[in-house]
């Protein structure tokens, strides 16, 4: 996800998702700044790992020096019983 082109952002917190659907992971995230409630961004991008998904969650949350307090993040699988429990 590239977010950069937000120079001087501060954002505050970050909502994560990974959704599984026929084999690829779907990772949305969202920032926001919770004092100035207009600064926010989101984007959205697919990978076929959760190594990699959890990769592009991390990048984005050091980018904005947000702490792992303020970062959730919602996994849902198609089928957990044939994956890996997180």
């Amino acid at each position: 996800m590239n977010f950069r082109n937000r120079p001087g952002a501060n954002f505050t917190r970050l909502r994560a998702s990974i959704l599984q659907e026929a084999g690829v992971l779907t990772v949305s995230i969202s920032l926001v700044n919770h004092l100035e409630t207009r600064e926010s961004a989101w984007g959205q991008e697919t990978t076929d790992s959760f190594e990699e998904a959890s990769w592009m969650i991390a990048a984005v949350a050091e980018q904005f020096s947000i702490s792992q307090p303020s970062i959730s993040i919602r996994i849902a699988m198609e089928n957990f019983r044939d994956g890996t429990f997180h």
